[in-house]
């Protein structure tokens, strides 16, 4: 069909080719100008050509919320395909035409009758007859007329009318199947089918945009129309990959779930501005809770959300949270505000978090984690959507890092917002205005020795404190020797502190200062030996260590402490520290020997270690005289340390630790896990912690897929010590190929020592977001 009416400019042939079973109208083809042949001997006829009209793109994706990748569904959804035809496909324009039957009628009208088929430019149609009409430019295909476009998507239709140059036309009831654009069968023939619907009348506007009237869609697969949208009018404009519907009720197993005048939703996955799933709940103390979110697409790389919240028991809540990448960094800042809460004391309530992190350069990097709380009642009144870490005390810290291939340089401005005002100052958090770290491994000597500088340079700041900077230096040499059976390496250090404080008592001086010498040597050996265990060749090694400590003493009680915290063995590799103490206010004095020994178990075949036993204790040979607290201590042996990990079966760990105190002859620590971790469907861990004069729990956790489609969460955490739970929840869910139902229920230990209740439901309609309650 030529692009100009003018016959003199263009013109074509129609030939009929005769086979043994049917007529094959071939494709028209542009000749010289000549004579208009008799329709009875070539049955020539003028076309003006353009192209026929390629079926409108119409990969429907998420309505409010975008779709997920369909190419991990499970197992038990198997996705339709559309089986394109032989003929689909093609890159010619040109127009290929077949029947049973071909007549030329006049100069303006061919008419093909039985399994009519027409392709072009990719696009198949074919019917029980069409015919096109030269003076109108229609085609139009009677009975059975199935379109297939370039893209793959199917429409099936008893009639069809098109206006091939304009690209315009109309159906009568028309069903259509939506090839995905993403994802491939892996065949040239299939497509998989992304959504589908039906319609009493299909207008094509143009090759971008369909109206559908009276119109049904649902992205289940077929035969399962479990979740439906009915829209008496839904337009598809593919230019702009969105779609609009009005008068859209949402159908769940045939019932009408929801209702909206006017929809707005993405046809592909590029991000848009609009409303999202709207959120209904209820909360004891807060009564209804009623969420509309609504999204700005502001830039590629920037958007906001906006979720304004309205809770009956308290008033309105508004949200935000703005979100932003660049080549070089990334960061978000979320906050809400409630002008005023009909629940509680507090006139205005709020929390906003911001975090913020950027590459300055390939070894610069800067981070920010700033958050604000209004009352220490908010995060218990509230979901914590904002992720904050504490309920007594926030956290807020600025940094600046460094580092190259032999220093490294941490700095921060640290902070603490104390929302529980019941606390007292003396026991708050110290702020760091800044706090400066360095490590670095010297260049120098490094054929034979490795030399270390570290250091810190930290302003603490509390009002009613007492307050100061503090400078610590800390160099270090070592002659590190390692062969493949074993190792030596002694080291020698040399720890400088000083201070320079304000706000000290009476008679107190106000720079202190430390300096103390450290001598440790770390050795160890390997020894193995291959054995056969149940017919399996198996390696065990033998690794006994020898870890030596001295530190003189110094006397430090002159000395502020700003962070510093008396060490515990809460896990193994606490014995081979060479300071006691956790923090630079404190050095302990020390004349000790860790001994040590490790046992694996290893496949020879795979190299995997199906288990360890370790064992480790302290043996002291001087008193420790440096204390934060208490006495001298005298004892002359630490408490034993045993740990064990040992591969059961294939998807069973078992772990445990325990502490022995010989000098009470009793067990201070033990703790005991049972793991199971098949995949990531199906795990369990049940764990049991003692701590003398301290807690006694159990700890549950299952996650567990009882079939592609059932799967439960039980979390259980009970404290013996107390006889009381925790937290304690269950959850089970039940996903189909497009919805789920989450049914769960928690309670759980506030800070206020009372129990928070709650019961939730979820049903999750797939490329439609969520609708939940909880109570």
């Amino acid at each position: 069909f030529m692009q100009n009416w003018q016959y003199k400019q263009y013109t074509a042939a129609l030939f009929y080719v005769f086979r043994k079973k049917r007529p094959r109208l071939m494709h028209f083809q542009r000749l010289p100008n000549r004579r208009i042949l008799s329709a009875l001997d070539t049955a020539g006829l003028w076309y003006r050509h353009k192209r026929i009209l390629l079926l409108p793109s119409l990969l429907l994706g998420n309505l409010l919320t975008l779709p997920p990748a369909m190419a991990a569904e499970a197992n038990y959804c198997q996705r339709d395909t559309i089986v394109l035809p032989d003929l689909w496909g093609g890159n010619s324009e040109k127009i290929d035409l077949e029947a049973d039957v071909i007549e030329a009628t006049n100069r303006n009208l061919v008419t093909l009758k039985g399994n009519a088929v027409l392709t072009q430019g990719g696009n198949y149609l074919r019917s029980d007859a069409m015919s096109y009409q030269k003076d109108t430019d229609t085609v139009e295909a009677h009975g059975n007329a199935v379109l297939f476009s370039r893209d793959g998507d199917r429409l099936e239709t008893p009639f069809l009318s098109l206006q091939v140059s304009k690209e315009q036309g109309y159906t009568g009831k028309a069903s259509i199947q939506n090839a995905d654009r993403l994802l491939a069968t892996g065949s040239d023939n299939t497509r998989y089918v992304s959504g589908r619907g039906n319609a009493s009348r299909v207008d094509i506007k143009s090759r971008d945009l369909l109206i559908l009237k009276d119109a049904n869609y649902s992205f289940c697969p077929l035969g399962h129309d479990d979740v439906m949208i009915h829209a008496s009018s839904l337009k598809l404009d593919n230019a702009t990959a969105t779609g609009y519907a009005r008068n859209v009720v949402v159908r769940f197993q045939g019932l009408p779930i929801f209702y909206s005048p006017y929809l707005e939703f993405p046809l592909d996955d590029k991000r848009r501005s609009g409303f999202l799933s709207p959120r209904f709940g209820a909360a004891k103390n807060s009564g209804m809770v009623i969420e509309v979110p609504y999204y700005l697409n502001l830039a590629p790389n920037y958007d906001l959300t906006l979720y304004p919240r309205y809770l009956t028991s308290r008033g309105l809540q508004l949200g935000g949270n703005f979100r932003y990448m660049t080549e070089h960094s990334r960061g978000s800042l979320q906050g809400e505000y409630m002008p005023s809460d009909s629940n509680s004391t507090q006139s205005s309530r709020g929390a906003v978090t911001y975090r913020h992190q950027q590459d300055l350069s390939s070894r610069w990097h800067l981070g920010a984690d700033l958050q604000y709380v209004s009352d220490n009642n908010y995060l218990d009144d509230f979901t914590n959507t904002l992720l904050l870490s504490s309920s007594t005390h926030v956290p807020r810290s600025l940094t600046l890092d460094y580092n190259n291939d032999w220093l490294t340089v941490n700095s921060k401005i640290h902070t603490y917002q104390t929302i529980d005002s019941t606390i007292p100052s003396t026991a708050r958090p110290y702020d760091r205005l800044p706090q400066i770290q360095f490590n670095s491994s010297l260049p120098v000597l490094s054929d034979l020795f490795a030399v270390t500088l570290g250091g810190e340079v930290s302003n603490f700041s509390q009002s009613g404190r007492i307050e100061g900077w503090r400078y610590d230096l800390n160099p270090g040499i070592s002659l590190p020797l390692e062969t493949t059976y074993g190792f030596f390496k002694p080291k020698l250090e040399l720890n400088n502190t000083t201070y320079s404080l304000s706000n000290v008592s009476t008679g107190g001086s106000t720079n202190p200062s430390r300096t103390v010498a450290i001598f440790s040597a770390d050795s160890g050996l390997f020894f193995e030996r291959q054995f056969d265990l149940a017919g399996q060749r198996r390696t065990q090694t033998l690794e006994p260590r020898l870890f030596y400590v001295y530190i003189p003493y110094k006397n430090q009680s002159a000395l502020p402490n700003f962070d510093t915290g008396e060490g515990n063995f809460n896990n193994f590799s606490n014995l081979f520290r060479s300071n006691r103490f956790f923090g630079r206010d404190r050095v302990g004095d020390t004349n000790q020997l860790t001994m040590a020994l490790t046992s694996r178990l290893l496949d020879v075949d795979s190299g995997d270690e199906l288990g360890h036993l370790r064992l480790g204790q302290i043996f002291f040979f001087s008193d420790r005289r440096v204390q934060l607290s208490g006495a001298t201590e005298t004892t002359n042996q630490s408490d034993l340390l045993a740990e064990l990990q040992l591969k059961l079966a294939d998807y069973w760990t078992v772990n445990s630790y325990l502490q022995y105190s010989h000098t009470n002859s009793e067990v201070t620590t033990g703790k005991l896990n049972l793991s199971y971790n098949r995949d990531s469907q199906r795990t369990a861990r049940l764990g049991y912690l003692y701590q003398k004069n301290g807690q006694e729990q159990l700890d549950l956790n299952v996650s567990w897929s009882l079939s592609p489609q059932w799967q439960v969460r039980v979390q259980q955490l009970y404290s013996i010590t107390d006889s009381k739970s925790q937290v304690s929840s269950i959850g089970l869910q039940y996903n189909s190929c497009c919805w789920s139902l989450g049914l769960s229920s928690q309670r759980r230990l506030d800070n206020t020592g009372a129990y928070r209740n709650a019961v939730f439901a979820t049903l999750e309609l797939k490329h439609l977001g969520s609708i939940s309650s909880g109570l």
